[in-house]
């Protein structure tokens, strides 16, 4: 059963301006005369009840649950001709036309709701994140009226292709601040970010190879760059060999939102040399923690779109095979191979960007982004353009080579 919430328009105070129609009379073949006619409706009123619906599918709908309508006068004059004379008898004309038109006022607004509803089930409930991944974008309950906007509960959850119990959408309600200055705001959660941090841990994204074909110029990709970091390295590899760094996420990501967005990572890297026949071999290996701060957010094509830098770096849990090893000085190293090579990989990972909920034929333009504490707000304006009909609005295409005289 369809839960619904019934918002009553009330009635609409009696207009102060009138409604008025100019129509151009032609010549009939028998009453050879000609001139116009303004009809003028006042004390207008009407009143809907409006239900804002969840559908099947988690989708706002509506629906016009009642409709009246009310005319109270209406003013027929005719100008030109013989007007003097068909003046007279207007009156008995305006009660028909009053009733008339009353009659055709809620069709015509059930016909505007049908268009209504059918743009809504365009609704973007499910976006793809990754190859396995989907976001849940559907509703919780039914849209929620108030006097100056619309809110919508989303549920915002990642599921999986191999996960078999669905991910239970966090039901504490986010607070959005008051605003007249954008047409949709849109506030995303620290729940739904470390969701999201689950996802890309769960498939694998935060597990990185770097080696020299990606990174042909690093230093800390060959053993005989280590000299001054492990001084017995090259008892162990007089020739200086080739090497990978592997880094993966021990645990899940944890996102925090304050002033800022900030990534804390726990994980696990190793140095490993290659040896002939691409035989591995551990050098050392560390547990590290990381943060890493958002430094770039922006919308693009309806996608959050974030890139991060480097803030803090700590090495622990140090192992080595070949003999001593300066750990702080190798700290300092790995921080500058992961600014250059895992952090560059990391952002290149999130370029897909995060997918934002919309209605098809809808642009959405003109985005301020802001974090408060336990969410980031994205706040922006609606443009209905199907794109259909684009090409109509864009000026005509010239040829870079084209000169106008």
């Amino acid at each position: 059963m369809e839960s619904t919430a019934l918002v009553d328009v009330g009635f609409l105070q009696p207009c102060s301006n009138t409604w008025s129609l100019r129509v151009v009379l032609t010549k009939h073949p028998i009453l050879k005369d000609q001139g116009t006619f303004n009809l003028t409706l006042s004390e207008v009123s009407l009143a809907i009840n409006l239900a804002t619906l969840k559908d099947s599918s988690g989708r706002p709908s509506v629906s016009l649950s009642a409709c009246h309508s009310e005319i109270t006068k209406a003013k027929l004059h005719l100008s030109g001709g013989a007007s003097w004379f068909y003046n007279l008898f207007t009156f008995l004309l305006e009660k028909p036309i009053r009733d008339k038109i009353n009659q055709k006022l809620c069709p015509q607004l059930k016909g505007v709701i049908t268009i209504l509803q059918k743009q809504l089930t365009t609704f973007q409930v499910t976006a793809n994140l990754e190859e396995n991944s989907i976001i849940d974008y559907s509703l919780l309950a039914p849209p929620h009226v108030q006097k100056t906007c619309i809110d919508l509960n989303l549920k915002g959850t990642i599921q999986h292709s191999w996960a078999l119990v669905e991910q239970v959408p966090n039901t504490a309600p986010i607070t959005l601040p008051d605003t007249s200055l954008a047409m949709v705001l849109v506030g995303l959660s620290e729940y739904f970010f470390n969701n999201l941090g689950k996802s890309y841990f769960l498939s694998d994204t935060l597990k990185l190879t770097l080696d020299q074909q990606q990174f042909p110029d690093s230093y800390w990709l060959r053993t005989g760059d280590y000299g001054s970091i492990i001084p017995k390295i090259k008892d162990y590899y007089p020739v200086s060999e080739a090497m990978t760094i592997t880094i993966r996420a021990t645990k899940p990501p944890v996102i925090h939102l304050t002033s800022q967005l900030a990534m804390e990572m726990e994980g696990h890297i190793e140095g490993l040399v290659v040896l002939p026949h691409f035989i591995p071999k551990r050098i050392y290996s560390a547990s590290v923690k990381a943060t890493l701060i958002a430094n770039s957010l922006q919308v693009i094509d309806l996608k959050l779109v974030v890139s991060f830098a480097l803030d803090r770096l700590q090495v622990s849990e140090f192992k080595s095979e070949v003999g001593y090893v300066a750990v702080l000085e190798l700290e300092e190293l790995l921080r500058h191979s992961l600014r250059e090579s895992a952090l560059l990989a990391i952002n290149n990972g999130l370029h897909g960007g995060i997918p934002m909920p919309a209605l098809a034929d809808i642009t959405l333009q003109d985005y301020i982004l802001q974090i408060t504490p336990g969410c980031l707000l994205v706040s922006m304006d609606m443009y209905y353009i199907p794109w259909r009909k684009l090409l109509d609005i864009l000026p005509e295409h010239q040829s870079p080579d084209h000169h106008t005289m």
